[in-house]
């Protein structure tokens, strides 16, 4: 329910809970009140939820009787747990409220819980409103389609949202879109335009209307469709039986050079690598890579900045396959890839943000734009290169710093934006688990230093930054949209549960949207490695194409042999450092405060499901042993433990994080243990390869192994399956589960702490 950072201590206890209050002004802690707003559930019988059964059901109750201390409810779908505390949440004149209250019996379909002490009205709007004062404006007149204006008061305003009142019998009047003109005040005679989002009987007038409005300075145009593909290349294009055999011929081709190079030591020559290296106005170095394929002087040029927390190595698999498209449509094209200045990367970084996890102390969106605009003017006045065309093509977060650069340098001839985000505030409300940045910032509240995705960032530096710059709200996209007039596609991914595509469609009606396009995709946020990523990657290359030669062009999976040999030759030549896998996996596993770690993740339900099915398929009868290796802090013992085991059952389990291992007995030792339960636990690394070294059971004594997503995390899996298999007794039983490539976690992530909110946490993490 909070919309607080989760990195908290427990010193910081009062301030969380002072800005819990500010960023969620709106609340009734009155008792009576309470009851009062309760009963008006009761009386209109009106649904509360609670959240998800297994069954992916609605958990669904209703209020029969409220008495002085009690309320009574009636469920469907509830799913009985441990839970003291149940959170429920309802809408009610229109508006969405959130409450927890004490359980106190249930009994089949009908619950007993105290009255809350809080209920919470949940804000919906980006911006909280607030009621006019000082020089505000009072009045405003409306225009819809064929009306005449219409005087309404303006009860409260945002920066993008205005409610107003207006008599009943002309509120019938207004529709979408609205023209709106401020009559008064500081704002008067300046017109903008309204959508109607809520229309309810204003209480405290009668013959009145409450409406509310979405404002913007800049209209929306037509709407831009929503092509949904399948698959990113066409089927008519992919001509896929000889696309199989290729990618089946390069898989085995690397498999065999690199069996080649372990066996007889022979070591491949790697492919020459072009950096480039130039300055921005402030002196400041940006080094990039370029890939080309033709003349580079007045080629198709793509600039492709750095995604969130990435460096110019991790799109060489993109720049690979825009070459290949470009060579075999025999057109010249240069791809060039940089490192952000203050970011991770070759770059100019200040000197204290040089060590590894503060390259990004000092980051600002706005940074990005200035090296946009240093690359731009490196290919200008460079003689080799000089575009005919460029084309901007940004990644995840980069899409902020690339709207803005395309409304405003006219250089750039076409802007392609992957899994972008349509603006910065909900972008980061999404990937913080919640925290509205931007929000407590414009009410004065500072964040410091904060972990986004694993990277961390000074939040007040780039956040205050990104107000000034105009980069963090959604009425800043719409207008940098309206400004922009080159051709824009934007790629969306159908499973990223990060990026909102109705709000990236909406900033696309603005301004001329008939030369953009929103294509959805089948893919999750990641893109790097995978079929998927590659498919995404040529359908970039055949819209960089479209929008640079107007022509459409074959898409071409590059060769991936040669694409394995650039990657490794492309990471060889960066300064190697060698990172400490013990303490990253024992704050992974005990959390960097060891106070908690990778519970989180076993508390969610997909976790629990894999548990599930790997129990299942690991098939335990009485007496065997089981070596479980990668055991963490003990979640398969435990998981024994809550569903039942055959007795006699002996598990070892392995890890060489002796805090998480540790951690596994101690969370052993606060549950019976059912006779016949045993568990041993052993610690050692399972890179055994980079020793010569075996796991330290003996051949042929065990009757099952469980190795839970580990085998993507080692360097040599072929050597510790030999050793799993080594272990196991004939006949005996091996359960592997594994991420995939370009895993991704966004929608893990998001349904994963809307769950725990629901009062799963507190269940389960005390």
């Amino acid at each position: 329910m909070s919309d607080l950072p989760m990195s908290r201590t427990a010193g910081e206890a009062h301030d969380a809970v002072v800005d819990f209050d500010r960023l969620h002004p709106k609340r009734i802690d009155d008792e009576s009140q309470i009851k009062v707003l309760l009963d008006r559930v009761r009386s209109g019988s009106v649904l509360l939820r609670r959240g998800l059964n297994k069954r992916i059901d609605p958990e669904s109750a209703w209020i029969r009787e409220i008495s002085d201390s009690r309320i009574r409810m009636e469920t469907k779908d509830f799913e009985a747990d441990s839970r003291q505390h149940v959170f429920l949440s309802f809408f009610l004149d229109g508006q969405p409220h959130f409450f927890s209250a004490p359980l106190i019996q249930r009994h089949d379909k009908t619950l007993l819980l105290g009255i809350p002490t809080v209920v919470y009205l949940a804000e919906r709007r980006d911006h909280i409103r607030r009621p006019p004062n000082g020089d505000d404006s009072r009045r405003v007149a409306l225009t819809g389609t064929g009306t005449e204006p219409i005087s309404a008061e303006i009860e409260d305003l945002s920066i993008e949202g205005l409610g107003v009142l207006v008599e009943k019998e002309n509120s019938l009047k207004l529709y979408s879109p609205l023209g709106i003109r401020f009559v008064d005040g500081n704002r008067a005679g300046e017109h903008v335009f309204g959508e109607v989002r809520q229309r309810q009987v204003c209480a405290h007038r009668i013959g009145w209307t409450r409406i509310g409005l979405g404002v913007s300075a800049s209209p929306k145009g037509r709407e831009v469709t929503r092509e949904r593909l399948e698959t990113a290349v066409a089927p008519s294009v992919r001509r896929n039986g000889a696309r199989r055999l290729k990618v089946i011929s390069a898989a085995a081709q690397v498999a065999l050079s690199r069996a080649r190079e372990r066996v007889f030591r022979a070591k491949l020559a790697l492919p020459d690598i072009r950096i480039v290296e130039f300055e921005n106005e402030a002196g400041e170095s940006i080094r990039a890579i370029v890939d080309s394929w033709g003349p580079s002087r007045g080629a198709t040029t793509v600039v492709i900045p750095p995604a969130w927390g990435r460096t110019k190595e991790s799109l060489m698999p993109l720049a690979s396959c825009l070459v290949a498209a470009f060579k075999g449509a025999r057109e010249p094209i240069v791809v060039i890839r940089f490192d952000g200045i203050r970011k991770k990367g070759e770059s100019y970084n200040d000197p204290d943000c040089r060590r590894p996890g503060t390259e990004h102390h000092k980051f600002t969106f706005y940074q990005g734009v200035r090296d946009i605009r240093a690359t731009l003017d490196f290919l200008d006045q460079s003689q080799e290169f000089r575009p005919s065309s460029t084309i901007l093509v940004s990644f995840s977060a980069a899409s902020i710093e690339s709207r803005a650069a395309v409304a405003a340098d006219k250089r750039i001839d076409g802007w392609i934006s992957v899994v972008g985000a349509a603006d910065l505030q909900h972008m980061m409300r999404a990937i913080s688990g919640g925290v509205d940045y931007a929000a407590g910032m414009a009410r004065g509240m500072r964040f410091g230093m904060q972990e986004i995705l694993g990277i961390q960032v000074d939040m007040d530096v780039a956040g205050l930054d990104a107000i000034k710059h105009q980069l963090a709200y959604m009425e800043d996209s719409r207008r940098d949209m309206s400004a922009i007039s080159v051709p824009v596609t934007w790629i969306h991914g159908s499973f990223d549960a990060w990026m909102d595509a109705e709000r990236a469609l909406d900033i696309l009606s603005r301004g001329d949207s008939a030369n953009r396009r929103f294509i959805e995709v089948p893919t999750g946020h990641m893109l790097k490695t995978s079929r998927e990523a590659l498919e995404t990657f040529q359908l970039i290359s055949r819209e960089v194409a479209r929008i640079s030669l107007s022509r459409s062009i074959e898409p071409e999976l590059p060769d991936l042999a040669a694409l394995d040999l650039r990657r490794r030759s492309e990471r060889q030549r960066l300064p190697s450092r060698s990172p400490d896998l013990l303490a990253f996996w024992k704050d992974y596993l005990i959390g960097r405060d060891e106070t908690l770690g990778i519970e989180l993740m076993h508390s969610i339900s997909p976790y629990r499901d894999l548990m599930e099915k790997q129990m299942t398929a690991l098939s335990l009868s009485p007496g065997c042993r089981v070596a479980d290796l990668g055991c963490g802090t003990g979640v398969f013992p435990l998981h024994l433990i809550g569903h039942g085991s055959p007795a006699k059952v002996h598990v070892i389990g392995i890890d060489y994080v002796r805090e998480g291992l540790r951690r596994a007995r101690s969370r052993l030792s606060e549950h019976e243990i059912p006779e016949g339960l045993r568990f041993s636990f052993l610690e050692c690394n399972l890179e055994t390869s980079a020793r010569g070294q075996e796991v330290p059971i003996r051949s042929e004594s065990v009757d099952a192994v469980l190795a839970a997503l580990l085998i993507s995390y080692v360097k040599d899996p072929h050597h510790l399956l030999t050793e799993m298999v080594r272990i196991l007794k004939p006949g005996g039983r091996l359960v592997l589960s594994c991420l995939r490539k370009d895993a991704d976690m966004s929608r893990l992530y998001t349904d994963g702490i809307a769950e725990l909110r629901k009062g799963r946490a507190r269940e389960l993490l005390g």
